[in-house]
């Protein structure tokens, strides 16, 4: 079992509220320091890497709700996660690092180079996280508007293609030759172009090749592009809702994956994960009572309004509320619209969506009843865990101190091993497999998937 740690840089990320917890450090998200702790911490428990999600600006459904944003700190300020990766890296030695980039607002070459950088200095221990965005500040922000959902994802289908012709097609290996009477073979060094409905670029990349050239491409699309985009381009994916609804995704995107002509076994799939535990089930059953106290419904309906752009408050009229078509986050409207689905009133379906734990997969009790919750995730084809913190790091600390070693004793922990990148952590190889797309673009003369 691959376990990743998932958060966001800000104050609030998934606990609503419980940044009143008396036990809760998120207020230092900017304390450089207060990370590497929890990196070393992490690493030291044997987790594989530290995914960082990312966020922009409010909701924009309403004033009162992006004022509750506000001051509930719910993914509002958020830090850049790029900045953090180095220090990070440097901390550390065997834990990797996983950053959310928007192919809606980057351009290929200046992210490419941006990775390209990011996996030397990490030593190949770095994946990106693919967003095609949803939120409509964010495109206020960078001064253009927010594409509609369709136009997103045929964006990010060439941007990928874009960064693969850097990453993939202009050095081959062998090209840098220190310690010859030159640096460089210049030979060795192509000119790759693209030109597309969205991007052109044209010339030599100015990085040379980093331990993993492309990094471990991971993405979380549950909409039917984002589901084709996924079998198309990424080695790990993010799976939510039920355990039914995780193996129908599951076995969808590796029956599309081998349409593309990749190997479907060899996608590794994760559950974004809220776990609260304690020394046994009744201590964990306290502190739930704890969250519950402080759980703020009105957060929750202002993160809610962010994702989906769908207004539910506490003093929204008593009509039916149902499912609309939405161009920001799909899977996660209708997983919200799914309160309404049996004629509920607007106030009632604000009170079962607005309910404690939230919309992610909530797992809590003692250790042994935590291990086989997962341990029935992995039953059903879940390779892994992105953990979440409530209350952090406290939450965090508890299951590596309560969790984990009954996941050591189920032999169910895959621990990174020495200085390997993340690719091969994740699948025993530092480079992309033949059989994706980015690497046909490899230059002839380079050598055979290392």
């Amino acid at each position: 079992m691959i376990l990743n740690a998932f958060s966001v840089l800000t104050a609030s990320q998934n606990g609503n509220g419980l940044w009143r917890h008396p036990e809760d450090e998120r207020h230092r998200f900017n304390d450089l320091d207060w990370w590497v702790a929890y990196a070393r911490r992490i690493e030291d428990a044997g987790f594989t890497a530290l995914m960082f999600a990312d966020s922009f600006g409010t909701g924009d459904v309403s004033d009162a709700l992006d004022r509750a944003q506000l001051e509930e700190g719910a993914y509002f300020p958020a830090t850049d996660p790029f900045v953090y990766v180095p220090a990070l890296a440097g901390a550390t030695s065997r834990l990797s690092f996983i950053a959310t980039a928007s192919t809606t607002f980057e351009n290929p070459y200046a992210l490419a180079r941006r990775i390209g950088s990011l996996d030397h200095l990490a030593r190949g221990r770095f994946g990106w996280n693919i967003v095609t965005s949803f939120v409509p500040a964010m495109g206020r922000a960078y001064g253009t508007p927010l594409p509609p959902h369709t136009e997103r994802y045929a964006r990010a289908d060439e941007f990928l293609r874009a960064c693969y012709v850097l990453w993939e097609g202009s050095w081959e290996d062998g090209a840098a030759t220190p310690g010859s009477d030159r640096l460089v073979d210049p030979d060795r060094v192509h000119d790759v172009s693209h030109e597309g409905d969205f991007f052109r670029l044209s010339g030599r990349f100015t990085v040379s090749p980093s331990p993993q050239r492309t990094p471990v491409l991971v993405q979380a699309g549950h909409s039917s592009q984002g589901t084709d985009f996924a079998a198309r381009h990424a080695e790990v994916v993010l799976v939510t809702g039920t355990k039914e609804e995780a193996r129908t995704y599951i076995a969808e995107v590796r029956r599309l994956a081998a349409e593309h002509g990749r190997d479907p076994s060899a996608l590794r799939f994760l559950i974004p994960a809220v776990v609260v535990t304690g020394a046994d089930d009744a201590d964990a059953a306290r502190r739930v009572a704890e969250y519950r106290r402080l759980w703020s419904r009105r957060a929750s309906a202002a993160v809610m309004a962010l994702f989906t752009g769908y207004d539910l408050t506490a003093e929204a009229d008593d009509g039916t509320f149902s499912y609309a078509q939405t161009d920001r986050h799909q899977s996660a409207a209708r997983t919200l619209a799914s309160a309404g689905d049996d004629g509920r009133s607007r106030k009632e379906a604000y009170e079962r969506a607005t309910a404690f734990p939230g919309s992610h997969i909530f797992i809590s009790g003692g250790p042994e009843t935590v291990a086989d919750e997962l341990e029935a995730w992995t039953a059903i084809g879940v390779d892994g865990v992105n953990l979440m913190d409530l209350v952090s790091p406290a939450d965090m600390h508890r299951f590596i101190e309560h969790v984990v070693p009954e996941l050591d004793r189920r032999g169910l922990v895959e621990r990174p091993q020495g200085a390997r990148t993340l690719r091969e952590h994740l699948f025993g190889r530092p480079r992309l497999s033949p059989d994706h797309p980015g690497a046909g673009l490899r230059p002839a003369r380079h050598g055979a998937d290392a």
